[in-house]
This record gives structure tokens, sequence and C-alpha cells, in this order.
């Protein structure tokens, strides 16, 4: 669901700040949004599935028995591969490419 707030936050942060987004940014909004919630039926629908939960139940022995390192280890690759998903929209947040430059280089792009 964060895909789906962050696409919906988007539009909201330009307005406050008082810009419009272009067509392009708009496209790339709806789209992060209609991708997040694919996501999150299809992951909601699995879960459910008879045939799913005995591999979810070995999944979560296996959790269980994972060291504090790795699960954190875990959650910082997971936050960083979602503030990459959110970068699109900085970019087509942003008033100018010029002022989306700092964003741009500092992942290296």
């Amino acid at each position: 669901l964060s895909m789906t707030a962050n696409a919906g936050l988007a539009p909201v942060v330009a307005k406050m700040q008082k810009r419009t987004l272009t067509a392009f940014g708009l496209a790339c909004c709806s789209m992060y949004a209609a991708y997040g919630v694919r996501l999150t039926t299809f992951l909601m629908r699995r879960q459910d599935e008879d045939s799913y939960k005995p591999r979810f139940e070995l999944l979560q022995l296996k959790s269980d028995m994972m060291g504090i390192s790795s699960k954190f280890a875990i959650v910082m690759g997971v936050s960083f591969s979602q503030a990459l998903y959110a970068l699109p929209l900085a970019v087509a947040t942003s008033s100018s490419p010029l002022r989306a430059r700092p964003v741009l280089k500092a992942i290296g792009w």
C-alpha cells in the first residue's frame, strides 16, 4: 500500500508547493498507484489460498529462526528499494530538471 500512498501524496505535495504536475508526472503517479493496488490484491489473495498456507508456515518458521542481523539487513534492503521506487515521483513533482539534479546525483544518475 505504500506505493499507492506515495502516488496519492505526490499530487498533494505538488499542490501544496503550488506546482502542477506534468502529464508525464500524472501518468507516472497513476501507474505507480495501479501497480500498488495490483500488488496488494495479489499478495492478499495469495495469502488466503489453501495451497500457499504450508509454504507460508515454512517461511514463518525460517523467519523465527533468523538472527537479528539478517532481519536488520532485510529491513534496510527493503527500505532502500522502496526509496528507489519513490524516486520517479520525486522527479515528477520537482519544479524543474535542474532542481531534481541533486536527487539524481545522490543515487548516481
